[in-house]
């Protein structure tokens, strides 16, 4: 999807290219400069759509049998966090083979995405900022990598809930999960984070062990050294304060100042069809979330390296 994004911010003004969907007839657009996806709606819409932060939805009834919505996002260009949620708009609908409940499972989808931007969040838990940090230490190696600032902070998807936490260019993701050293079991959120969908998909596990001696890395030193890298660039500077504001991280807040981790090595999967992983045409209609746990020193036959692991060597 995000290659037709790109494709349309090509294209003149208010140009609309199909979008494939199983039930729905959609388009991505250019809205000078602002990408959009319209979705062609037979019938009315009889359910209020509001824009948020960073979305607006127009709703444009130019029939009595033709309704078109459209959301588009308030920045121009390439954004993650509208990238990440039209991923979510369309997941949505994967399994929904009538047109309306796709819209209402799509407008219900969106209501969650406002819900998480706009309310108030308390403390990050532990578990939180493990998988912070984890994400965190991974734009770093992005950055060591070579990756500019506006690319890698464009490709972290994660702030938004994502089905995969870095889209890169190329169709390559990155799923980022982080172990104790004592415990090798991976908590799989749901089904979407280990399903390639065609994508070349790698799952990246961190070493993290918290230390509460002062030593190791600190939560708000690694924010600091990545807010100085993005600050080169503006877009990205935009991008990564989006993120922690969408993650709910105020830096200002003491809390986080005694959150220190020391950080290990990162172990590599790559995520093939004989990956073994809870596959959706397995969990029974009824189902509506799935959680598991992997062991990881099971599935060694299936470690690999990053994607930019030969660009370093060289």
């Amino acid at each position: 999807m995000d290659s037709r994004i790109a494709e349309v911010l090509t294209k003149q003004n208010f140009q609309l290219l199909p979008i494939d969907h199983r039930v729905l007839t959609m388009y991505a657009q250019n809205v000078d400069g602002h990408p959009a996806i319209v979705v062609d709606v037979r019938g009315s819409v009889d359910r209020y759509i509001a824009g948020t932060k960073g979305i607006a939805v127009v709703v444009d009834r130019s029939g009595d049998d033709q309704t078109y919505v459209r959301f588009e996002s308030v920045a121009k260009g390439r954004t993650p966090m509208f990238s990440s949620l039209i991923d979510s708009l369309l997941e949505s609908t994967s399994g929904v083979t009538d047109p309306a409940a796709a819209l209402d499972a799509m407008v219900d989808t969106f209501d969650e995405f406002k819900m998480m931007l706009a309310k108030d969040r308390a403390q990050l838990s532990e578990s939180s900022l493990r998988g912070l940090f984890a994400e965190l230490v991974l734009l770093g190696e992005l950055r060591d990598a070579g990756y500019g600032p506006a690319t890698a902070l464009g490709a972290w998807h994660g702030p938004y809930r994502a089905a995969k936490d870095f889209v890169l260019p190329g169709e390559k993701c990155v799923e980022v999960k982080s172990i104790r050293r004592q415990n090798h079991r991976l908590q799989i959120s749901n089904l979407d984070q280990l399903d390639p969908r065609g994508e070349d998909l790698r799952l990246a596990v961190l070493e993290l062990d918290r230390r509460v001696d002062g030593e190791g890395t600190s939560l708000l030193s690694l924010i600091e050294e990545l807010q100085t890298w993005v600050s080169e660039d503006s877009q990205a500077k935009d991008f990564f304060t989006q993120a922690l504001a969408a993650v709910g991280l105020d830096a200002s807040d003491p809390y986080y100042r005694q959150w220190r981790f020391d950080i290990g090595e990162w172990r590599w999967y790559e995520i093939a069809d004989d990956f073994p992983r809870v596959r959706a045409e397995a969990v029974p209609a009824p189902i509506s979330g799935v959680r598991y746990l992997i062991d990881i020193d099971q599935v060694t036959h299936f470690e690999t390296q990053s994607f930019w692991a030969n660009d370093l060597e060289e």
